[in-house]
């Protein structure tokens, strides 16, 4: 498959999946909003016919002996053209009046008595079939007279969802095929040097491999630019000639080896440092990006215009139902002899009105004897929903027209209910952007990249006289069978040895890539992230089997138990690996996470939510540690820091995504739900390991580890950095980020979705600022680093604790993310310089395994103080504590720095 078609794939498939999960938010909020608004006109409609009887029951009249209440009902309901079914039935719940049409729309027995029973004086439901609204009649004495009930047939409302979801796909399908086809022209003139290269490397292969003995060898390369591929191709050539006048030569020398056995081993090799991919991915990303989000953006406007067309007749039937009863209103009043001149209170009735259906912009009376008008004329923008159009319905005297009542409708109000479509709209293009970066990666890894290095590395040991090695192609790209012939030449000359070659069987060689597990780290991160924006509401909503403990301490326990088990697990992540593998221990606790993820899906106790979410993070804590020892242990020595820095952005791209999807999910689909899409996408890490990862059994290169990992605590640098900045930096993290702050926005009536907007602001600040810093402040030593982030770390708690607003949050939680990218990196590099220095007994393994778990068991232990003093003094008295504590470490650190200049830490 050529270069063009592999990218153009890959972008497809990845604006495939954008705009399909955007498809089905949209439709899924799409519904939600017709279902509510549906809910509010019905519940009118009943208000409405109540306010009818009750003027009986006020005098006294049973409900029984009511005149023609059956024409009064069906009078009502002809004003109505939706599907309607009004009745009224007594308290036991028997029908006494009823609309002649629409007979079969009657809500159940079941939920008639559950009204009956309820103090509330109406209530709602909705069924498959129907949306019903229930409201309550008081007789003279203040008892309950009667039920008023009406129905509302769902078949048009599922007609309305069904033909929007089928203009969302043909929407989708069609921006599809024209970005598809953008890509497609896009790649094709940026790659075109590139695919001249490639296929300039496919021909010399198959030149080679097809040349005789006593063939002249293939001409070398005339073409001055192949793209990427430019000094690839004459050296691969040079290569290739050299490992050509090798072979000749051995075969020529070769002789029949004597009896004997010839081993066979395979060997796993780290990936030969190449900047083909890094070239590559520089080049096309930024195309690719822009692609990504014009299409996002252009189906967004798309289903923003169908979805106002949607909405539409709905803003018509209530903009009629609010004109009908302003008008009964007025003219009752009127009918009853009160002049129109009279009507004073008018304009404070019509604010009431305006406050009671934010859908109407504007209301007012407009005749010769008296204007009086509420609210304001608007003008709609470019993502405001509905028109403007006046209604105008007449006021009448005596028969003739005296006033007219004008309405007009709030073109922003669908807007503001698509509010949180918008926002998902930004958050789905910037999650869009980092998969497809990763997604991109490892396509080129896997299919070009990787085996073009296999091709490189194999054609220079051949070049120089070395046919020990062969190549296993297990990943059958075009490249690797081009060049099997290579291959075939040391299989030849296994079995007939020369005298320059000791009789053995060569080796079967295998590369290890740092985006093996590129895609699975991404993935386990994004899991573990889902459910951090709802976790502690979520664990309140379930049945409390801990009873003698409630409140903020129960909501923490899940938390609570993922740190100490994450803790435990740790120190054993390299002795596992060792006696198993990087391959069969991601494969087992990819499966482990998923059945637990099942777990957390059923569970329905807060005991089996934090057993469940404990063994999750003793999970992931394996997953992603063995993805980081894979990362460090297939690296030359030159490129670790690079391996890191690979490794460190692709587990946050994956936490911030995790966090933002994760909310949003929860909020359409139900937070049960998302741990079952989470064991779905550990599932799938465990599909892309199985298949991307060698099978051979690797064995990881062993240190010498210490379980007793208090010992390095004996020194002073290394305590004060744990106990001044690493515990700290943790307990930032999981004390206000994953705990206090979910609950503090939920308390003032953010929904999940909007904590995760706010939450994943904490993540994308900390990718951002993390890169930036070391560029931005080269001179500044990681003690200052560390200091300045505890200080702007506490600063911004302060500012969340004395306000608890949504944009004080917001800003706190922005602020928040910058003290922790100044803060979390120095630790860790100062972790490191200990190790090599005072603390060099140990190892670096030891230091930062210890550094891990003493950091997440103190920020556990915090965490319980924490959710015990907000149980017992409120939100921002826990925010405050935590931010006194930050404050007092910085200043801790700041005096320590001082004092030890002359044995500074700093590079």
């Amino acid at each position: 498959m050529s270069i063009i078609w592999r990218c153009w794939i890959t972008v497809t498939v990845i604006l495939a999946l954008m705009l399909g999960t955007l498809g089905v938010l949209v439709s899924l909020q799409h519904d939600a909003v017709l279902a509510s608004l549906t809910k509010k006109r019905i519940s009118v409609i009943a208000q409405n016919t109540a306010n009818s009887f009750q003027q009986a029951l006020d005098i006294g009249l049973p409900l029984a002996s009511i005149r023609n209440a059956n024409d009064m009902l069906n009078r009502i309901r002809g004003q109505y053209s939706s599907p309607l079914q009004i009745s009224v039935t007594d308290t036991s719940g028997d029908i006494v009046f009823m609309t002649d049409q629409h007979a079969n729309l009657l809500p159940d027995d079941q939920w008639l008595m559950q009204l009956s029973a309820s103090n509330e004086q109406t209530l709602h439901s909705e069924t498959d079939k129907l949306l019903t609204s229930g409201l309550k009649l008081k007789a003279i004495d203040g008892s309950v007279a009667g039920i008023v009930i009406v129905a509302y047939a769902k078949e048009h409302f599922d007609d309305v969802s069904h033909s929007l979801v089928t203009k969302l796909i043909s929407g989708a399908l069609v921006m599809m095929v024209i970005f598809s086809s953008a890509t497609w022209l896009v790649l094709f003139y940026t790659l075109r040097d590139a695919r001249r290269g490639y296929r300039e490397i496919i021909k010399l292969l198959r030149s080679y491999a097809s040349t005789q003995s006593k063939l002249p060898r293939p001409a070398p390369p005339t073409i001055a630019s192949y793209g990427f591929f430019t000094d690839a191709v004459y050296e691969l050539h040079n290569n290739l000639a050299e490992a050509e006048s090798c072979f000749r030569r051995l075969q020529y020398e070769q002789q029949t080896p004597e009896d004997g056995t010839s081993t066979r081993s395979t060997l796993i090799m780290p990936s030969p440092n190449n900047s083909l991919a890094y070239s590559m991915s520089r080049y096309l990303t930024p195309w690719v990006a822009l692609i990504l989000v014009s299409a996002i953006m252009s189906f967004g406007a798309y289903a923003h215009h169908h979805t106002q067309s949607s909405f539409e007749p709905e803003q018509a039937e209530r903009l009629q139902l609010i004109g009908k009863l302003v008008n009964t209103d007025i003219q009752r009043a009127v009918d009853s002899g009160v002049p129109l001149r009279d009507l004073v209170g008018a304009s404070i009735y019509f604010n009431e009105l305006l406050e009671a259906f934010p859908e109407i912009s504007y209301l007012g009376i407009r005749g010769d004897i008296l204007n009086v008008s509420a609210g304001a004329q608007t003008e709609p923008g470019f993502w405001s929903f509905g028109n403007i159009s006046f209604t105008g319905l007449p006021i009448r005297h005596d028969g003739q027209q005296i006033a007219e009542l004008i309405i007009q409708p709030n073109p922003h109000y669908f807007t503001l209910q698509f509010r949180d479509i918008l926002l998902d709209l930004g958050v789905f293009t910037i999650a869009a952007l980092l998969v497809a970066f990763h997604v991109f990666a490892v396509t080129f890894s896997a299919t070009l990249t990787g085996p073009f290095n296999r091709l490189m590395y194999l054609s220079q040991r051949q070049a120089k006289g070395d046919f020990t090695v062969r190549l296993n192609h297990f990943r059958h790209s075009e490249i690797d069978r081009a060049a099997a012939f290579l291959s075939e030449r040391t299989a030849r000359l296994g079995e007939t040895s020369s005298s320059l070659i000791k009789p053995r069987a060569p080796n079967v060689l295998e590369f290890a890539y740092l985006n093996d597990v590129r895609l699975p780290l991404f993935l386990y991160a994004f899991t573990d992230a889902l459910s951090v924006s709802f976790l502690p509401v979520y664990t309140a909503n379930l049945s409390n089997s801990f009873h003698w403990i409630e409140g903020p301490l129960v909501q923490s326990l899940p938390l609570v138990g993922y740190l100490l088990a994450i803790t435990l697990i740790s120190p054993l992540v390299r002795p596992v690996i060792a006696r198993m593998g990087h391959r069969r221990t991601l494969l087992w606790s990819s499966l482990l996470c998923s059945l637990f993820y099942a777990g957390l899906w059923n569970a329905d106790t807060t005991v089996e939510l934090t057993l469940y979410r404990s063994l999750t993070g003793a999970g992931f804590a394996l997953s992603t540690l063995a993805c980081q020892d894979y990362t460090l242990d297939v690296s030359q020595p030159a490129q670790r820091s690079r391996a890191l820095a690979l490794f460190t952005s692709t587990l946050f791209s994956g936490v911030f995504t995790g966090v933002a999807v994760g909310g949003i999910l929860a909020d359409r689909i139900g937070a049960s739900n998302v741990f079952a899409i989470g064991a779905a996408m550990v599932l799938l890490a465990w599909a892309l390991v199985f298949l991307m990862l060698p099978r051979q059994h690797h064995r990881a290169s062993m240190h010498p580890f210490s379980l007793k990992i208090w010992r390095p605590l004996s020194n002073r640098q290394y305590r004060l950095l744990v106990l001044g900045a690493a515990i700290p930096s943790n307990a930032l993290t999981q004390c206000f980020i994953a705990f206090l702050l979910a609950l503090q926005l939920h308390s003032i009536g953010a929904s999940a979705a909007d904590i995760a907007r706010v939450m994943m602001l904490y993540y994308l600040i900390i990718m951002i600022a993390s890169a930036l810093a070391p560029r931005l402040l080269p001179e500044i030593s990681n003690w200052t680093k560390a200091t300045l982030g505890l200080l702007i770390s506490a600063f911004a708690l302060g500012m969340a604790s004395v306000s608890t607003t949504y944009w004080t949050l917001l800003l706190a939680v922005i602020v928040a993310g910058l003290g922790q990218a100044l803060l979390r990196d120095p630790t860790i590099a100062t972790a490191l310089q200990l190790s090599d220095s005072q603390l060099k007994a140990f190892g670096s393994d030891t230091i930062l395994s210890s550094l891990r778990a003493i950091e997440r068991i103190g920020s556990a232990l915090a965490l319980l103080v924490i959710a015990f003093m907000v149980q017992h003094y409120g939100y921002n008295t826990g925010i405050a504590v935590l931010s006194v504590w930050l404050a007092l470490a910085g200043t801790v650190c700041a005096i320590w720095q001082r004092q030890c200049m002359s044995q500074p830490l700093n590079d």
